[in-house]
Formats: structure tokens, C-alpha cells, sequence
């Protein structure tokens, strides 16, 4: 019995090494290559290097039969290299002995690149802010779109392969990022973390005159005294003030307006306005302009500036056509939303910055919203001193 036991273990030993034996010649031979899809191209502009693609396989010095089932699209010697012939998917199969895989293949025409913009990323950015410039080809459908990212200022902004910045920037620093091509014009994008202008030397022009109830000076169309602190409340830190245009003493309408003293020139980036808190009834746009020529602004020692006066010695700028001589006006109707407590800010044209040191904010007959009063809670601007 004990024979016969022995003689059962090892005939079933060798059953099992046969099977093993069996299976390792049976798969031994499976090809492998290193792509399982690969796209080419044909056509004027293609790269040659996108015309056709060589495969490794494995294991190594193993000899398989390369087939394409459309050679019409793309042919492949039996070293592996596929060549594109004419648009439209084939398969490549690699066959050993016993076992076979297969590369999709597919081949479109070359669309060369034309140009490239940059996606509206946001120009103004803050501490820490993580962002992705976005790369938008002309045509669309270009078949290779490969960028090189620099930084002006990579010590507080990097930029990596894929476009992504992280800015770690001062307030009023600024970086250039530039996406570069190979044949085609760079493309630039600015960057900037915006900084509030010091309020401290701010004033409003003719407010050092006499006080004729609520009426205006050459400086702002009129101010209610009594309702919200008046004009120069829009500086202070208390949002439950604000500046309120005449509602008696007289009776006011728009247009209205308040020129801005800054003290010094400034570039400005950006105009923030808070509506008086609660009230929907105010302007819904505005304009925006900085005195154009150099020096103080002319006030000729009295309440009517020669840029200022009309036929009837009124204090309404809209009285003359002359008054925008002296002015260059930035954009046209700002927008502005009298519906949110929430400070707003119109940022300006970053190619065409305004410079001024007197800034004339003109509430005209189209700004009007749902009364007849402009009432501003606070005024700022983003931007730098030149000096």
C-alpha cells in the first residue's frame, strides 16, 4: 500500500509540473508593446517626428508578425515602425505564436497653429492666489499647441509647464508672464496685487468755501448738509455716513458730480464706491475723468474756475460744453449697483491707466436710478503715488 501511495505522489507531481510547464510555454511568447493608441499626421506643416512612430516591444529579441488591418491609413514594418499614409483609424496587430495584441492607430491632417491668446485670467490677483493661464489657439482645432512659460519676477510669482502662478507679492507688486511659441509672436500676461492709495491727503475742492445752504461749489454739485455728514464723509471709516446730494435748500436732480484732491499724482488701477447702506434709490453708473493740465487746479480765487462757469453763473457743469476741455474722461458709463451694501470696484484699462492728481466723478441724466439723489457712503482707489 505504502508503494502505491508513493507512486500516486509522484504521478500527481508530475500531472502539476506538466501543467506549469504547459502554461509557461503557453504564455511565454505574449507580446508586449509600449502604446496601447498612438495618433499621427499627415499634411503640409506636419513634424516628421508626427508622421510616424517606431514601438518597442517585449520581450526583447523575441520575433512577432506586425500586421495593419487598414494599410490604406498607416503601414508598419516588421521592426514596428507605423507610417501615416491617409486620414482614419487602423489597428495594428503584433502576433507571436500563440497570442496576439493590437495599437489603435489614427490619423488626422496637421492643423498648423496660427497664434494663441491667453484665457481671461483675472490681471488682479491677491497674496497667495493659485490661478491657471489657459492657452486658446487659433485655429481651435491646431494639432500641436507646445508653450514655454517664463516670469518677469519668479521670486513672487513662479509659473509652471501647464500655466499655473502662485503670486506672493506685495500689495502694488506686479509679475509678467509670457508664453512663448516657437514661430509665433510671444503673448504676455500682467499680473498685479492692487493696493489702496493713502486717504490721508485727500480733499474735496471748495469745500473751504462759504457754505450757501446745501448749494455747490466749483468742486461738487451740491451736498446735504444735515443728511449723512456731507461731502467729505465718503473718507472717513464709518459706513453709516455718506454724501447725499441736495434734496432742499434747493431741491437737487442730476446731473451731479464731486471733483477728488489727491494731494499728489497717482496711477490709477481701480475706482471702489460703497452705496449709502440700505438705500437702493441711487445713481446706477457714473463717469470718470483726471484734470488735464498740469499743475493746481485753477479756481480763479472764487467759486467759478473758467472750466466751471456757464451763461448764467449756475454751479452746473453741464451748462457749458467747454468744461471737457479741460478733462479727459476714462471709459464712458462706469456701471455701478445701487442694490448691494458691498463696496463695488471698476478696475481701468490697464493699457491706458488714468494719471491725475484731480479726479472729477460726473453723475450724468443717464445714471440716474431710483431717485433724484447720489448718496455715496465711501470713495477709494487702488493704484500708487507717482512720486
Amino acid at each position: 500500500m505504502k508503494r502505491i501511495r508513493n507512486f500516486s505522489l509522484i504521478l500527481v507531481a508530475a500531472i502539476l509540473y506538466g501543467c506549469v510547464e504547459y502554461e509557461n510555454k503557453k504564455f511565454d511568447d505574449v507580446p508586449y508593446v509600449n502604446v496601447n493608441s498612438v495618433e499621427l499626421y499627415i499634411g503640409a506643416g506636419a513634424p516628421e517626428s508626427r508622421k510616424s512612430l517606431q514601438l518597442v516591444s517585449s520581450p526583447s529579441g523575441k520575433q512577432y508578425v506586425w500586421t495593419s488591418l487598414v494599410p490604406g491609413v498607416a503601414t508598419v514594418s516588421q521592426s514596428g515602425l507605423i507610417t501615416a499614409v491617409a486620414e482614419g483609424f487602423s489597428e495594428i496587430t503584433i502576433a507571436s505564436e500563440n497570442h496576439t495584441t493590437s495599437v489603435s492607430v489614427r490619423v488626422r491632417k496637421w492643423v498648423p497653429l496660427e497664434s494663441f491668446t491667453l484665457g481671461a485670467a483675472s490681471l488682479y490677483v491677491n497674496f497667495n492666489q493659485r490661478l491657471r493661464l489657459l492657452v486658446i489657439p487659433e485655429p481651435v482645432d491646431a494639432s500641436e499647441v507646445n508653450v514655454k512659460w517664463t516670469s518677469s519676477r519668479p521670486d513672487i510669482c513662479p509659473v509652471i509647464d501647464n500655466g499655473w502662478i502662485t503670486f506672493w507679492g506685495d500689495e502694488g507688486e506686479s509679475a509678467i508672464i509670457t508664453a512663448t511659441v516657437e514661430g509665433l509672436p510671444p503673448v504676455e500676461k500682467l499680473f498685479k496685487r492692487l493696493k489702496l492709495l493713502d486717504r490721508s491727503t485727500w480733499s474735496f475742492p471748495g469745500t473751504e468755501l462759504p457754505r450757501d445752504g446745501n448749494r455747490g461749489t466749483y468742486g461738487f454739485s451740491t451736498s446735504h448738509w444735515s443728511d449723512g455728514g456731507g461731502i467729505a464723509s465718503m473718507l472717513d471709516e464709518n459706513n453709516g455716513t455718506y454724501w447725499h446730494t441736495a434734496w432742499g435748500s434747493p431741491n437737487s436732480n442730476y446731473p451731479q458730480w464731486f471733483i477728488a484732491d489727491l494731494g499728489d499724482e497717482a496711477v490709477i488701477d481701480g475706482v471702489v464706491f460703497r452705496r449709502r447702506q440700505g438705500d437702493a434709490r441711487g445713481n446706477i453708473g457714473y463717469w470718470f475723468f483726471t484734470y488735464k493740465e498740469a499743475g493746481d487746479l485753477p479756481t480763479d480765487g472764487s467759486n467759478s474756475p473758467p472750466w466751471f462757469r456757464d451763461d448764467n453763473n449756475t454751479n452746473k457743469m453741464g451748462g457749458v460744453d467747454n468744461w471737457r476741455d479741460y478733462w479727459q474722461q476714462h471709459g464712458s458709463d462706469w456701471p455701478f449697483n445701487p442694490n448691494t451694501d458691498d463696496e463695488q470696484t471698476n478696475y481701468m484699462d490697464e493699457e491706458n491707466l488714468p494719471v491725475g492728481r484731480y479726479l472729477l466723478f460726473y453723475f450724468n441724466t443717464n445714471h440716474r436710478g431710483g431717485g433724484n439723489n447720489v448718496m455715496i457712503s465711501k470713495f477709494k482707489l487702488y493704484g500708487n503715488y507717482v512720486n
